[in-house]
């Protein structure tokens, strides 16, 4: 395959995406033939893994490929021309996206901060310990967290006491979670970042426990309003 070393710009992710678009445009990966492993195409583009998973995950969120645990990631089976149209409107679309993704969870996630802090019940207060204690190390060891994140939010979801907000939360947990690897593309390399997420997820987690429900509602909404911040 004729892949050259990408060099190194703000959103390697999107670049990522765009070689992708190459291969299939010249044939090498045709409608629902199974994509290079991500060990293959870190080590051809000269990227972390981490970053093809990024791409990986926002191709998902779109329809455009499937995951197959332990198998392998598989373009769609559709024509070539329609792939091409849609991963386009991804590298065009992609940052309007996540600000909007962002503005739905401080809708979502604030209220659910302020519920929870007001009904969080004994065995909910354990299930946020423990999703916030196994972020925390992640972050410290300055790994993805993608999954911990995720699970801590939930678990504030959850905490809240509405099923329709915690169903909101199901309904766009790809997403999240696609935005919280694209995130962590950027903390990850500044220690000062990462310092800022930790204090973040630390002051929502204590109004919770702490019953000051305008405090954590406020803690959710400032975090994520940093998160966009930090996109820019």
């Amino acid at each position: 395959m004729n892949l050259k070393p990408i060099k190194k710009r703000k959103r390697l992710y999107q670049e990522v995406i765009e070689r992708i678009q190459s291969l299939i445009e010249e044939g090498e990966i045709e409608p629902g033939s199974q994509l290079p492993s991500e060990r293959k195409l870190a080590e051809w583009l000269s990227v972390s893994r981490t970053t093809i998973k990024e791409a990986f995950s926002v191709l998902e969120a779109k329809g455009i490929v499937t995951i197959h645990q332990g198998v392998g990631v598989f373009l769609i089976s559709q024509s070539k021309e329609w792939i091409i149209s849609q991963i386009q409107l991804v590298i065009q679309e992609q940052k309007p996206l996540l600000n909007d993704l962002i503005e739905l969870r401080q809708a979502i996630e604030g209220d659910a901060a302020y519920y929870a802090a007001k009904r969080i019940n004994p065995e909910q207060r354990e299930l946020l310990s423990r999703a916030y204690n196994d972020l925390i190390s992640a972050l410290q060891f300055n790994k993805n967290a993608v999954e911990e994140d995720y699970e801590f939010h939930l678990a504030i979801s959850k905490a809240s006491n509405n099923s329709m907000l915690l169903e909101v939360m199901n309904v766009v947990s790809q997403s999240i979670k696609s935005s919280l690897l694209i995130h962590r593309e950027e903390t990850i390399k500044s220690a000062q970042m990462n310092e800022e997420v930790i204090k973040e997820h630390r002051e929502i987690y204590e109004a919770i426990m702490e019953g000051r429900a305008e405090d954590a509602k406020r803690a959710m909404w400032n975090h994520l309003k940093a998160i966009s911040v930090r996109h820019k």
